[in-house]
């Protein structure tokens, strides 16, 4: 809201993006352009997967839906991540068409410090904090998955070594709904290590470093480009090799990750 309303009151001069002829990295605005040349175009792609890549959370949330189904799931797909792509391209573009190519890679960092920008600070902060548990939850399942299936091939459990969920189902399932909710906040290793050591990094990141941007595009190239594009469409030929019409989609996705996975890391640096 904030942004937009920088975006829409400037030209009225009800809200200054840069008041009193403020210079900082931002201010003056920079060039507006509709289209950008070079390897800026290239460089977004990382950031964007990193935006868009929610495939981690896709197990939490296939377990969470009352009937679950691939159609089901294809339209909480389509809802989700069509809202976030509006949002984010309402933001992106009133942040450009303020402060141009001179726009911080946080774009918050452009807008002078007053009391409107201090309040979209604090619910930045809200967004980051809520956002957490996400994806601990996510990673947390993940590494004690990892850590049953490695456990079971060295003991030689086939039972174990192939299940994709840890715990005890069956036990589960056996459990009245207030010890269900208890269990969430049980002090489990198998969970609790993959945490902390998770907060940890990601703590010990903010407060080293002033600018995630570098951090974004790294990781987005790397991690993100992996989890949304590659991983997927190796996936797919793995799990549906009678499919052949979508085996062209499927290679496509494959050599496009691979695409930004090696541009992303090379953009960096250069």
């Amino acid at each position: 809201i904030v942004i937009i309303c920088y975006a829409t009151g400037q030209d009225s001069g009800f809200l200054d993006p840069c008041p009193g002829s403020e210079v900082t990295d931002s201010c003056p605005p920079g060039e507006v352009v509709a289209f950008m040349g070079g390897a800026d175009p290239i460089r977004a792609f990382s950031s964007l997967a990193m935006a868009y890549q929610c495939q981690i959370s896709t197990p939490t949330i296939w377990n969470e839906m009352e009937r679950p189904t691939p159609r089901r799931m294809l339209v909480v797909y389509i809802f989700a991540l069509g809202l976030a792509g509006i949002m984010y391209s309402i933001v992106a573009g009133c942040g450009y068409g303020t402060y141009g190519d001179k726009v911080a890679s946080n774009i918050l960092n452009s807008y002078p410090n007053n009391g409107l920008v201090y309040t979209a600070r604090i619910g930045l902060s809200f967004v980051v904090i809520f956002s957490y548990p996400i994806q601990a939850i996510a990673l947390r399942i993940s590494a004690a998955s990892l850590f049953q299936v490695i456990k079971g091939c060295f003991n030689k459990d086939t039972a174990l070594a192939k299940s994709a969920f840890p715990g005890e189902p069956k036990k589960y399932d056996k459990q009245t709904t207030l010890q269900k909710s208890l269990s969430c906040f049980e002090l489990n290793p198998i969970y609790l290590i993959p945490t902390v050591i998770f907060i940890a990094f990601t703590a010990l990141i903010g407060f080293a470093l002033d600018d995630l941007g570098v951090v974004v595009d790294i990781t987005g190239a790397i991690g993100a480009a992996t989890i949304a594009f590659t991983a997927p469409g190796v996936m797919f030929f793995l799990i549906f090799p009678e499919r052949k019409v979508m085996h062209w989609i499927a290679a496509f996705a494959v050599v496009f990750g691979i695409f930004v996975l090696v541009s992303g890391v090379i953009l960096v640096f250069i």
